[in-house]
């Protein structure tokens, strides 16, 4: 029985997924430690990654002789050369002939809200965001994901930093009152509002900084007009990065629906954040069909290498 294996790298995990060519269906998992290609370390990088394969393919009894085909969605890929390090490590641990497929981790997001389908846009929205979009799976364009850096609007990011400014304006009488500042003291744990530079300089991390957007939407759900104000400028510099991408593609032009998936902690369905971005992409982008990922990122992979392989088949069986 032939498998295809989809590849998520994360920052905190590695998921690898098996899937059985015949069902579709997924039959094992693996997980391994985070795998950081963008660090100098690259032989852990490698070894977390084998590990996150070798874990799925004993899980499911398989053998890499197995594989046909492997689709690796990743964070960072940006350039020709990151893309081929990695598909040369996954290659070395493969039997066979099995194709390697690396994208950036935007593009198997898309996927996932698609049925593997590449065509539309993924709009993803968590520590830092991204906009991304395909049209039939070779034209490609993308908006913001430079990084915290370079404070990609709408990201959680940006919504914590917006709301420690806030409190700190709020605290010295330089901004409006705020429910942000008992919400962030208390969460943090702090005794003082002075406390709180302590707490932002001891540890210089991004993701240190967006776990505070949460309370951004709780506090704006409760009527917070700080908070709420501090959302819709997310929600508007969102709202530009897709809209960029739409008109790099050209999507909205024929007036014809396309996909828009809605990804990341920020984007869950329900969210007040979600149901600002909802308001403004009905009116600035009709056209847009919004759905959210249906599946995890490595399932999506998985679906992905799938689709590979049948281009593959079809291509030996053609002649």
């Amino acid at each position: 029985m032939s498998i295809v294996l989809g590849i998520d790298v994360g920052a905190s995990k590695t998921t690898c997924v098996a899937l059985d060519v015949k069902t579709r269906q997924v039959i094992s998992r693996g997980v391994s430690l985070g795998a950081h290609w963008t660090d100098s370390d690259t032989q852990k990088a490698k070894q977390d990654l084998w590990k996150g394969i070798s874990d799925c393919l004993n899980s499911c009894g398989k053998s890499s002789k197995d594989v046909i085909s492997v689709c690796v969605g990743s964070p960072g890929i940006d350039f020709a050369e990151d893309g081929v390090l990695i598909a040369n490590a996954v290659k070395s641990q493969l039997s066979g002939d099995a194709t390697v497929t690396v994208y950036s981790d935007a593009v198997t997001a898309l996927a996932s809200g698609t049925g593997g389908a590449l065509h539309g846009c993924v709009l993803i929205a968590g520590t830092g965001t991204v906009a991304f979009g395909m049209v039939n799976g070779k034209i490609q364009a993308r908006a913001s994901g430079w990084g915290p850096a370079f404070m990609d609007g709408g990201s959680g990011y940006d919504l914590g930093s917006r709301a420690l400014s806030a409190v700190a304006k709020a605290h010295d009488g330089r901004g409006a009152g705020s429910i942000l500042v008992e919400a962030i003291t208390q969460h943090l744990g702090v005794n003082k509002v002075e406390d709180l530079v302590r707490w932002a300089y001891t540890e210089q991390s991004w993701a240190r900084i967006a776990s505070l957007a949460p309370i951004v939407v709780e506090c704006a759900s409760q009527g917070d007009a700080v908070a709420d104000t501090v959302l819709k400028h997310g929600v508007g510099e969102l709202l530009r990065s897709i809209k960029a991408v739409t008109t790099k593609l050209d999507l909205e032009r024929t007036g014809q629906p396309f996909p828009l998936v809605l990804a990341g902690g920020l984007l869950t369905e329900g969210c007040l954040y979600t149901q600002y971005m909802l308001e403004v992409l009905k009116e600035a982008i009709p056209t847009a069909s919004v759905s959210y990922p249906a599946v995890e990122p490595a399932e999506a992979a998985a679906w992905l290498a799938y689709n590979q392989a049948r281009v593959r088949q079809y291509s030996s069986q053609t002649q």
